[in-house]
């Protein structure tokens, strides 16, 4: 980029509209878009435009990422009105000093807990990306991250490990305290929920794992919950609603819990998102 303080580039609203149109007469059986861009919002004049056209020419519910900083009532007021029914906000980490400090992002839980709740009380659902395992990340630390999770409320949401991505400044940091571990263990992780990713010791990890798991356990409730709340009331309501709750009640009896989680898939969970 000949300008390095100046690499964030937008299409033109009409060329973003366009290309909309031609994948939905491509793929006319569309019902839901999800929006990747990681901040769909970050031009308020251009996404207010965007939206505008969108609610025209598309009409069609969709999801879009964002972030704190960039949420207030007006975005609120247009995201809801454009048909957005998802918002995604990564939130990484519910201890202040760990955010600001490893992250980069300044914000306090007080605003993260503000924010959240204009876009809940837009009517419009919430989903946060969470991470464990940070270097030098405490027991209380990742407790704190659970705690803000459930003093929110999202309607789902996502525990992953974190991963030291090379180049990255936790990558270097990682490197310069000697948390890397070996390229065959890094290899031997599959995803970012096996385990976590950098060296720690037993009792670290221990924590690590039981808060990520649990952080887990309650994101999917809340997206359960949000599914069987979404559907219309009759028969099938009620044998999610008690296939869910046969599954929590037996989550601690593996056998059982995978015969409920078939009954669960066979009785027709649609994707949340849609809701």
């Amino acid at each position: 980029y000949p300008d390095p303080g100046k690499y964030f580039r937008l299409p033109s609203v009409e060329h973003s509209i366009r290309l909309l149109e031609r994948m939905i007469e491509q793929y006319p059986e569309t019902k839901f878009i999800t929006f990747e861009d990681d901040l769909l919002i970050a031009d308020k004049v251009w996404f207010k435009n965007f939206a505008e056209e969108f609610n025209k020419r598309i009409g069609i519910p969709y999801r879009a990422c964002a972030r704190p900083e960039y949420i207030d009532p007006d975005i609120v007021t247009v995201l809801k009105s454009s048909g957005c029914r998802w918002v995604f906000i990564g939130l990484e980490s519910g201890n202040e000093y760990l955010r600001a400090n490893f992250l980069n992002r300044k914000y306090t839980n007080r605003v993260f807990i503000e924010k959240s709740g204009m876009v809940k009380g837009a009517g419009m659902h919430l989903f946060i990306f969470n991470i464990a395992g940070f270097p030098f990340e405490t027991k209380e630390q990742i407790k704190d991250t659970y705690e803000l999770n459930v003093k929110i409320g999202p309607n789902h949401g996502i525990c992953t490990f974190f991963y030291p991505y090379k180049h990255t400044a936790l990558y270097k940091i990682c490197e310069k305290n000697n948390l890397l571990k070996n390229e065959d263990e890094i290899l031997q992780i599959t995803n970012y929920n096996t385990r976590p990713s950098i060296k720690m010791d037993a009792l670290q990890e221990k924590d690590c794992i039981y808060f990520q798991k649990k952080m887990t356990r309650y994101l999917n409730r809340q997206g359960y919950l949000t599914e069987i709340a979404n559907l219309p009331f009759g028969i099938k309501k009620c044998l999610i609603s008690t296939c869910y709750y046969a599954k929590s009640f037996l989550y601690s009896v593996p056998l059982l819990n995978k015969i409920v989680r078939r009954v669960f898939r066979l009785v027709g969970f649609k994707n949340i998102m849609a809701g």
